[in-house]
């Protein structure tokens, strides 16, 4: 009985390590040049296929044809660690440390004119009083 136990628990086990990501997922390799550092934190693909990529150093680029020659442009930096990213209506939502940001290019130019704030909050709220002793009898 011990000897069926073990032989079902390695062929399990060895299941396990037989697998591969490419069993649950595509994977797609995508060149990045040498002077971007590429810590990603948040990505999303835009409607026209163009991939939006933020990074832990506050920056966001724009990847055209990424499967391909994989162009990059820098569409905005400066955000505080933006660890999300979401690309609806025209916009780029980040979600980065301390607020929501929406980015929004008016011009046209390729870079966000305007960042606007969504959603702050603060890393040092007003906690309620909490007494530590109870209060005296009358």
């Amino acid at each position: 009985m011990q000897l069926l136990r073990l032989t079902v628990f390695l062929l399990c086990a060895f299941q396990l390590v037989a697998q591969d990501e490419s069993d649950f997922y595509a994977l797609e390799k995508i060149a990045i040049p040498e002077e971007i550092k590429l810590e990603v934190g948040g990505m999303d693909f835009l409607p026209n296929g163009d991939l939006a990529v933020c990074t832990r150093r506050g920056e966001v680029f724009m990847i055209s044809d990424p499967a391909g020659a994989a162009n990059y442009s820098l569409f905005a930096r400066g955000l505080h660690e933006p660890l999300g990213l979401t690309a609806h209506d025209g916009a780029i939502y980040i979600a980065q440390r301390g607020e929501i940001t929406r980015l929004t290019d008016r011009d046209g130019d390729g870079t966000a004119d305007v960042y606007e704030t969504g959603q702050r909050t603060s890393a040092h709220r007003q906690l309620p009083r909490i007494p530590l002793r109870p209060p005296l009898p009358p």
